[in-house]
């Protein structure tokens, strides 16, 4: 189902949904969409969808950004079809070694939406990244890559829904709940 946004007719987006905040590196998104708007890219979007304690902040300075969109928390149903529809889905940790260990949910659901995935941490994440080829890790701190990915996303759709596809496959063989709880049922054999 299309995006009806006004604000999104005609642009692609990527999308970052969760808390707005230090852990998760919004500040990142900021400097990413303003470098969006000074290499003349209005036609990428950066959406935040969701709360959090730098929402305001950061809506401040970006008033006159139109390439950075916030959205409200909505249900879950609009959620999957913004995530569908996404050039990209975002996951702007922080850069420290106990976010390396996380496993957000958006990462899964991305990837079984076959969207590609953009990501800051430096564990088994990326890892799972470069082995199944759908997405990439860049810096936490410096824009330009995360710029840099943007760009190159929107300008090879082809490759783009490659990318996408092969996290599909990739979600499919390791994390459908059959696979995983045959691989549960065979650890707690092994012990026993």
């Amino acid at each position: 189902e299309a995006i009806t946004n006004p604000q999104l007719v005609g642009k692609k987006f990527a999308i970052y949904t969760g808390n707005i905040g230090l852990i998760n590196n919004s500040e990142l998104l900021y400097r990413t969409a303003n470098k969006l708007k000074e290499q003349g890219r209005d036609d990428i979007v950066i959406i935040l969808i969701g709360d959090g304690q730098q929402k305001e902040e950061i809506m401040k300075k970006s008033k006159d950004l139109d390439t950075l969109l916030f959205l409200d928390l909505m249900p879950k149903v609009e959620l999957v079809n913004y995530v569908k529809n996404a050039l990209v889905s975002l996951i702007p940790l922080s850069d420290t070694p106990m976010l390396s260990t996380s496993s957000p949910n958006k990462l899964f659901e991305s990837m079984a939406a076959a969207v590609p995935v953009i990501q800051t941490t430096n564990g088994w994440i990326k890892e799972m990244l470069e082995e199944s080829q759908s997405g990439f890790t860049v810096s936490p701190t410096n824009e330009n890559e995360l710029f840099e990915k943007l760009i190159f996303l929107a300008d090879n759709e082809t490759e783009s829904k490659e990318i996408g596809k092969r996290g599909f496959e990739f979600a499919r063989r390791n994390f459908d709940k059959n696979i995983l709880s045959e691989r549960m049922i065979q650890a707690i054999e092994n012990i026993i």
